[in-house]
């Protein structure tokens, strides 16, 4: 008499639970870690993009040998100066500023804008910064970008000295 063997294929279900089972364990350390770096690496790129902003606001004024302003974004209004360092937040306009106010006008002409950085705080003592034909800032002093729901309450800060020359620095808390 010959028996037939049946050989198992696939998982029995007590093997399945326990693989999802170290599987769930797994993501439940790895996901906050993750989603700390990505709100990390987002901060940077938002921080990065307006140190390039200045940058080119600088280099368009020495260009242009006229005045050239980079500013933080007017909350729900395009294209316009905000009044303060929170609206760094919205986002930023470079422009060409013929008479030099800081204002965008009918005969300025926007150069570069980058709007609605999403879950960015921002603070700091710059609303803009109006570069001259020769490349110096009229003011100096910080814009600051945070994560405030980030695990360690991220920051960077970009500051610009009196000669109009931009810096980031981290920093462990916002304020």
């Amino acid at each position: 008499m010959k028996f037939l063997s049946c050989r198992q294929t696939g998982f029995s279900l007590v093997e399945l639970v326990f693989v999802l089972g170290i599987a769930g364990v797994l993501m439940l350390v790895a996901f906050p870690t993750f989603n700390d770096m990505l709100q990390g690496q987002r901060l940077k790129t938002q921080t990065n993009e307006t140190l390039a902003a200045v940058i080119y606001a600088k280099s368009e004024a020495l260009k242009r040998r006229s005045s050239v302003t980079v500013c933080a974004m007017k909350t729900n209004v395009d294209n316009q100066c905000g009044t303060s360092p929170t609206e760094w937040a919205n986002g930023w306009i470079v422009f060409d500023d013929i008479n030099g106010d800081g204002i965008v006008s009918n005969n300025d002409e926007i150069l570069r804008y980058r709007g609605d950085y999403k879950k960015l705080d921002s603070q700091g003592t710059l609303t803009g910064l109006i570069f001259d034909g020769e490349g110096i800032a009229d003011v100096s002093g910080d814009i600051e970008f945070c994560y405030g729901q980030a695990n360690g309450n991220k920051m960077r800060r970009l500051s610009v000295n009196p000669a109009g020359n931009p810096i980031i620095s981290s920093h462990a808390v916002c304020n």
